[in-house]
């Protein structure tokens, strides 16, 4: 687990961007709320919002919202053999 601060992001979800050293589009986040201790899935349907150069969070319990930078993805990578450029990682130090 990776601790942003407001929130722990224990799974990443994203597709890689094939030829490039960075991550590419966070389609969904595993989270733990610090604040309100709540534990919740962001997607694009609800409490991930993408931005330049990252995505914000929300929290659905008590509304905390941080945004995250894309650096802090760059672990994501697709999976050896992954055929559809698919990539989850757990997020780590």
């Amino acid at each position: 687990m990776t601790c942003t601060g407001i929130f722990e992001l224990i799974e990443v979800n994203g597709l890689a961007e094939t030829g490039h050293a960075h991550a590419g589009a966070v389609t969904s986040v595993a989270v733990a709320c610090v604040a309100c201790k709540r534990h919740f899935t962001a997607t694009a349907d609800g409490g991930l919002q993408a931005i330049p150069g990252g995505v914000a969070i929300t929290c659905p319990g008590c509304q905390a919202r941080q945004a995250i930078s894309n650096a802090r993805f760059d672990a994501l990578r697709p999976a050896p053999g992954a055929l559809d450029g698919s990539a989850v990682a757990a997020a780590v130090n």
